[in-house]
Formats: C-alpha cells, sequence, structure tokens
C-alpha cells in the first residue's frame, strides 16, 4: 500500500485540473489546490475512518492511478466511491476498470457491496461515459457546494443497482 500522500495529491491535482477547467475557477484550480489536496491525503493516509479503503496501481512504482471508498456511507445508497483519477497517460489502458472492480469487490467481500454509487460533476461528460460503461445509472442531478466554497456545479448521483455487474 502507498503511504506517499504527495503521489496521491498531485495525481488527485492534476486531475481536477484537466477535468474541472472551465467548470471550477481558474483560480481555484490554479492556487492552493495541490497543498489542499495534499493537507486532505495526508489526513486521510495518517488518520483513515474506519470504512475507507484506498487502492492504488503503480507502474514502476510510480502512482498512476487510485480509488478510494466509504464502506455503508449512506443508508440509501450504501458505499461511496468517493475518488478515483488515473494519470492521463494511463487513461484507456484498463487501469480505471481495474480499480472499480477492485473496489467493488472490496465492497461485496465486506457485505458493503450490494449498494454502491458516486457524484460525478454534470458537465465531466469523460467520467459519466466512464461509469456508464461499469453499469451505473445516473439517479438524480443536484447542485452541490464546490470545493473552493463559492460556487456550485450540477452534480450526478451515479448508483449501481447490482454492483456484481462491475465485476
Amino acid at each position: 500500500m502507498i503511504t506517499d500522500a504527495a503521489q496521491i495529491a498531485a495525481l488527485h491535482t492534476d486531475s481536477w485540473r484537466t477535468y474541472y477547467r472551465g467548470i471550477w475557477t481558474d483560480n481555484y484550480l490554479d492556487n492552493n489546490l495541490l497543498t489542499e489536496h495534499l493537507i486532505y491525503w495526508k489526513n486521510k493516509l495518517e488518520h483513515p475512518e474506519n470504512n475507507q479503503k484506498l487502492r492504488v496501481a503503480l507502474d514502476k512504482n510510480i502512482l498512476v492511478g487510485f480509488a478510494c471508498l466509504f464502506l455503508a456511507d449512506d443508508a440509501v445508497y450504501g458505499t461511496l466511491l468517493d475518488n478515483l483519477h488515473v494519470n492521463t497517460t494511463y487513461h484507456r489502458s484498463g487501469i480505471g476498470k481495474l480499480l472499480i472492480k477492485e473496489v467493488a469487490r472490496i465492497g461485496l467481500e465486506t457485505g458493503h457491496g450490494s449498494e454502491f454509487y458516486c457524484w460525478v460533476l454534470e458537465q465531466n461528460f469523460e467520467a459519466r461515459k466512464f461509469y456508464e460503461k461499469m453499469g451505473a445509472i445516473n439517479k438524480e442531478v443536484i447542485p452541490m457546494e464546490n470545493p473552493d466554497g463559492i460556487t456550485s456545479s450540477m452534480t450526478c448521483r451515479y448508483i449501481w443497482l447490482d454492483v456484481k455487474s462491475i465485476l
């Protein structure tokens, strides 16, 4: 298991800067985002919640993807896939698919896998297409406050009716 918060924060930041440009403000994406993510991931790695699971994909000991989930996060929708990011160089390599299958397997093995969901920005068409290919259904679209604390974005709740379909 990787314990380098800096690698995870860097990939998370690069992903947001690539896919949320034009959705969130340039000021937010270009300034303190890496520091914000570094603080977040240091905390998550040093003090993980009991229901938190993190899986990574490495290529020659370099982080190329990661997925983080929270088991039984929601009474109705179940386990939350909170983060799934793959280095853009590795897109369409199957790493995202392998990561989502791994976290789905974890959910099933721990008895928390029958309900599974994630949040996706409505304007993040590439991510939406990926989740739909993986069998997710867009259950609802709601406004959610952006991490900048100032703006909001329409956000889709994707659910899997049968998490076994991911596997």
